[in-house]
């Protein structure tokens, strides 16, 4: 494919935690026949072998090239054994984190994900999506809801009670960090100049969904005129 046509099937979705990024952006992949790429499934996946193997951070870079990484929407296999379960452990979720803030680490990334997105149609969620990893995609995202909403939706998910005391803990715990994420100095949270901002406040994730998709019908037709 031509760089015009890598572009025309790269969909990039960031914005803040807790806006609903993984969730839409699998329902837009699999509406579009494209795949779906979770970048934070690929740092749990380096800190499952850091943890697997004792390593360093220069250790994981000098020999993560001996494994071989599938990545499949939510399914993650190394050396073809599916370790998607183990991914989800708290220790791998908290490790993931950490690892992430490391520049070498996020350099690495950065080419994995930029050479996945060169050889297939994806649909990629994250921080750092629109302004770096696929500055060029075709269509941009900026996902949010206010962190009341966030909030809600987070309670609910994790089946807790909805209390007015809880949703402002847990609005409280979003604010802060959205701020933290907006000013850390590596790969901050930003809105790029031309990303489609949706709050998804009073929409459905299907609203979401249909809005993306025919938003990526029209850039589509456009560039093909």
């Amino acid at each position: 494919m031509t760089t015009t046509e890598i572009n025309n099937h790269q969909i990039a979705i960031d914005g803040p935690a807790g806006s609903g990024k993984s969730t839409v952006a699998k329902l837009v992949a699999n509406k579009l026949n494209f795949n779906y790429l979770s970048t934070g499934k690929m740092f749990r996946a380096f800190y499952y072998l850091m943890n697997l193997n004792n390593w360093s951070v220069d250790q994981l870079l000098n020999n993560y090239h001996t494994y071989q990484f599938e990545f499949n929407g939510d399914q993650v296999k190394i050396d073809n054994k599916n370790v998607s379960e183990a991914l989800n452990e708290l220790k791998i979720s908290m490790g993931a984190s950490e690892i992430a803030q490391n520049d070498k680490i996020r350099k690495l990334a950065l080419e994995l994900q930029q050479d996945y997105a060169s050889k297939k149609p994806v649909v990629m969620d994250g921080r750092d999506i629109t302004s770096i990893v696929l500055p060029n995609a075709i269509l941009k995202i900026y996902l949010t809801a206010s962190a009341k909403q966030r909030a809600i939706r987070r309670i609910k998910q994790l089946n807790l009670e909805l209390t007015d005391e809880k949703i402002e803990e847990f609005s409280n715990e979003i604010a802060k960090r959205d701020y933290n994420d907006a000013n850390r100095k590596l790969a901050p949270l930003i809105i790029v100049d031309d990303a489609v901002v949706i709050d998804s406040d009073n929409l459905t994730i299907d609203d979401v969904v249909n809005q993306i998709v025919s938003l990526y019908n029209k850039r589509l037709e456009v560039n093909n005129a």
